[in-house]
């Protein structure tokens, strides 16, 4: 008996595969927009980091107020400062593309600026590059704030040595007096851990996984349709063999599609794009008894529509609106409550739910029976109005 029942799976499987565009909608389609999903929001994370811009500096002045402008410019989160005190060296990295900016402190730069002098501080920069533009501002700043030191300290010696006061120390005292800022500016950044939020990758993934394995488990109202407009339904069905296991078979082949696009999927994420999924057993029964789910909705679905076709394009809108209120395409936690509140009415919602609880909270089995409940709730309801389907196949 079982004998019958695997082959009738196998026979839809190999006739699912017959057709061109299976290859496209099974395998091409999922892998290609989870890319490019992952290539627009993966990572927040990694895209967000600051990045330290690299800058070569030649001190050759090696006074207070040069070295002001480079322990300034050391401190700054957003420069990777390298000190080269050769110039010519540092002419030479910087032509090797080792950095996006070159700037030399001249000799004498503190006791020109002391005297009044006009100072000139070469620097080069790569050329077309918005980056180096950025840099170029935040080095002219630090010189600013030099200069800005030295305008202060002629104008208090002067105001000194007026009352008979000798101004010697003033400059550093001045510059050790900067070199404390008032203000300062802290940085945390919130890990998508702590805010039970999945990362752009892992987003991308699995909303795929959502969208297109539910494309593919909806396909079993196509299946059941098709085969009742063809005869070929009531054929089988007036062989020997039961009526549930030529009808458990048909669906189970579409069961096992579904899971298979999902492991093929989960596998593209894992070795294509990286993604760590944490408890595997958990992570499949999560994927089983989405299928189920999935599976039982295609059987219902069948019970609303009349034609194959019409059925087909009911599964993929279905399949979109389901994804997309169920927080596939987008973290649930940053829509309005009522949004969140309606979501609850959707199984998608308790699908991604439970991938969530794996992936960033480490859950197990144990952890995700609540949401495994919840779907196979949704499946036995699914079924039981699906079973006007089976009091009447033909």
């Amino acid at each position: 008996m079982f004998r019958k029942f695997w082959a009738i799976t196998l026979n839809d499987i190999r006739l699912y595969f017959s057709y061109r565009s299976t290859i496209l909608f099974f395998f091409v389609l999922p892998v290609l927009f989870m890319w490019i999903l992952n290539s627009a929001f993966g990572d927040a994370d990694a895209e967000n980091e600051a990045l330290a811009l690299p800058l070569i500096l030649v001190d050759e002045d090696h006074s207070a107020l040069s070295t002001f402008v480079v322990e300034n410019l050391r401190r700054d989160p957003t420069i990777a400062l390298q000190t080269e005190s050769d110039a010519m060296r540092a002419a030479q990295r910087f032509e090797q593309e080792e950095a996006l900016m070159l700037v030399v402190i001249p000799r004498g730069f503190e006791a020109q600026l002391q005297a009044g002098e006009h100072v000139v501080v070469s620097y080069r920069l790569a050329s077309n590059s918005t980056q180096a533009a950025a840099l170029q501002r935040t080095v002219e700043n630090v010189f600013a704030a030099a200069e800005a030191a030295i305008d202060t300290q002629t104008t208090l010696s002067t105001f000194l040595r007026e009352r008979g006061v000798s101004p010697s120390a003033l400059l550093p005292a001045m510059l050790d007096h900067m070199r404390t800022p008032v203000l300062t500016i802290t940085e945390e950044r919130i890990t998508p851990a702590e805010t039970r939020l999945l990362s752009g990758t892992e987003q991308s993934v699995l909303g795929q996984i959502i969208t297109w394995g539910l494309m593919t488990f909806l396909g079993a109202s196509t299946v059941l349709l098709s085969e009742r407009q063809h005869g070929t339904l009531a054929r089988l069905l007036g062989t020997p063999t039961p009526s549930w296991l030529v009808l458990g078979g048909k669906l189970f082949s579409r069961y096992l599609l579904g899971v298979g696009q999902c492991a093929i999927l989960l596998g593209t994420g894992t070795f294509l794009l990286g993604v760590r999924w944490g408890n595997v057993p958990a992570l499949m029964l999560v994927v089983l008894a989405f299928a189920l789910m999935g599976t039982a909705l295609g059987v219902a679905l069948a019970t609303v529509v009349r034609s194959a076709p019409a059925a087909s394009g009911l599964a993929t809108l279905l399949a979109m609106v389901l994804s997309a209120l169920g927080g596939a395409w987008w973290p649930l936690e940053i829509t309005p409550p009522a949004y969140q509140a309606a979501a609850r009415l959707v199984p998608t919602t308790w699908a991604m739910r439970a991938f969530s609880d794996i992936v960033v909270h480490g859950a197990g089995i144990q952890g995700i029976l609540p949401e495994i409940s919840v779907l196979v709730g949704f499946a036995a309801l699914f079924l039981a109005v699906g079973m006007r389907t089976f009091r009447h196949p033909i």
